[in-house]
C-alpha cells in the first residue's frame, strides 16, 4: 500500500499496516548535511515520504563574501525584508526560516477601514510572503491534479496562522493583549472579516475536479506552558470562527487536519467539538500522557516530536523515547501519525537515530 492509503487508514482508525511518519528537516539542516542527509532519506525512505532525489536546492554560506574559497555548507545568515499579501512586513535572519513580523499594518484601529485583504480569486496567500506572496489557483489545482494522477494524497490548505496568529501579525502582540483587556469590539469585527475571507477561499476549492483527501489548516495557539489566551477569551473571540472554517473545510474534504503548536490542553474541550479529524500537536509541550488522556481514540493524533529534544538529547535516548510515544498514543485500530521537524543545531546522528527508531517501531501487529 502507498503512503496515501496508509495515511487515510491511520486517520480513520482502520488498522493501518504501519504508523505513517514524516521526518521533515528544515532547509538549513538540508543545507548543512546535504548528501549525508540525503543518504539517510534514501535508506529510511518510509520516514521521508515527501523526499525526492534531486529536489533539494543548496546554497553556499560565505563567511567573508570577498573570499570565494571560504564557501562552506551550513546555516546562511541574511537580513531580508518582505511584505506578505496582508501588508505585514517580515524580517528574516536565517535563510529557510520564516522570520518575524516587524511592522503591523493595523497597529492603530483607525486603519481598519482601509485594510485590504488579498483577492480570493488570486490564490492562496503564504504566511510570510515567501517564496511568493500568493500561490495562484492554477498552480494549486495543477499540483492537486498531479497528486491525484500519481495516487498520492490530495490535499487542500490554508496559510499557517489563519486567525489567532494573523490577528497578532496585523495588530502586534502588545496591541492584541490590550484589545483583550479592553474588550475591544473591533477585534471581533476583524476576526469576522478574516473568517469570511477564508470561507471564500475554501469555496473556491470546490472547483477542483476530484476528491480532496485532506484539508490542512494551522494556527499556533500555545506557548510551552499554556495557551496564549485563556479559554474564556478563546471562546468569546475565536471559537465560533474556527467552527465555521472547519465545518466548511469538512464539507469538501474527507478529512480535516489541524496543526496547532504549543500547550493547548486547557483548550481541549473546544478542539474536541471542532470538525477536525487529525490533530497535529506537540508532544513535550502538552505532555504525552495528557494527550493520551484527552485525545487518544477520539481524534487521530499526528504527534509532533519536539525539535528541541531532537537537537539537544543524546542519540541513544531517541530510540527509547520513540518507543514510549508509540506505546502511549497508538490504539489497536490506529489513529496515530508521527511528524518531526529538525532545525540547527540538531546533529546528523540524531536524525539517523530518529529514522532508525521510527522504522523499527512503526510496524504494527494486527490483532
Amino acid at each position: 500500500m502507498n503512503y496515501r492509503d496508509i495515511y487515510l487508514k491511520a486517520a480513520k482508525f482502520e488498522n493501518p499496516e504501519y504508523i505513517p511518519c514524516n521526518i521533515s528537516p528544515a532547509w538549513p539542516i538540508w543545507n548543512t548535511y546535504r548528501e549525508k542527509l540525503e543518504d539517510i532519506a534514501r535508506q529510511y525512505s518510509i520516514c521521508f515520504p515527501w523526499y525526492k532525489p534531486g529536489s533539494i536546492t543548496y546554497d553556499w554560506f560565505r563567511p567573508y563574501s570577498h573570499v570565494e574559497y571560504d564557501s562552506v555548507p551550513g546555516v546562511i545568515y541574511v537580513d531580508e525584508y518582505r511584505y506578505d499579501a496582508f501588508g505585514c512586513l517580515w524580517r528574516t535572519r536565517i535563510k529557510g526560516c520564516i522570520g518575524e513580523v516587524v511592522k503591523n499594518p493595523l497597529d492603530d484601529w483607525s486603519k481598519l477601514r482601509d485594510l485590504k485583504l488579498p483577492e480570493p480569486e488570486a490564490g492562496i496567500p503564504t504566511e510570510s510572503g515567501d517564496p511568493e506572496a500568493i500561490i495562484s489557483w492554477d498552480k494549486i489545482f495543477d499540483s492537486m491534479e498531479k497528486a491525484k494522477s500519481e495516487g498520492e494524497l490530495v490535499f487542500a490548505w490554508l496559510p499557517h496562522g489563519i486567525l489567532f496568529l494573523r490577528v497578532v501579525y496585523l495588530r502586534g502582540f502588545r496591541n492584541f493583549v490590550l484589545d483583550l483587556y479592553k474588550n475591544e469590539e473591533k477585534l471581533i469585527e476583524l476576526i469576522n472579516v478574516l473568517t469570511e475571507y477564508y470561507l471564500k477561499l475554501i469555496d473556491i476549492y470546490r472547483r477542483f475536479s476530484g476528491r480532496i483527501d485532506l484539508f490542512s489548516i494551522g494556527d499556533d495557539l500555545g506557548t510551552q506552558v499554556g495557551p496564549f489566551i485563556g479559554p474564556q477569551h478563546f471562546e468569546k473571540y475565536f471559537y465560533s470562527s474556527y467552527r465555521k472554517i472547519f465545518e466548511r473545510a469538512k464539507s469538501i474534504a474527507e478529512l480535516v487536519r489541524f496543526h496547532v503548536d504549543g500547550n493547548i490542553i486547557p483548550l481541549s474541550r473546544f478542539l474536541q467539538d471542532l470538525q477536525v479529524d487529525i490533530l497535529n500537536i506537540q508532544d513535550r509541550a502538552n505532555g504525552v500522557e495528557n494527550i493520551a488522556r484527552v485525545f487518544k481514540g477520539r481524534k487521530a493524533i499526528d504527534i509532533d516530536i519536539s525539535a528541541q529534544f531532537l537537537a539537544f538529547t543524546h542519540s541513544r535516548e531517541i530510540c527509547e523515547y520513540v518507543k514510549y510515544v508509540i506505546e502511549t498514543l497508538d490504539t489497536p485500530r490506529g489513529g496515530l501519525m508521527i511528524y518531526t521537524e529538525t532545525y540547527p543545531p540538531t546533529p546528523l546522528e540524531n536524525i539517523e537515530a530518529l529514522a532508525k527508531a521510527l522504522s523499527t517501531y512503526i510496524r504494527r501487529h494486527h490483532k
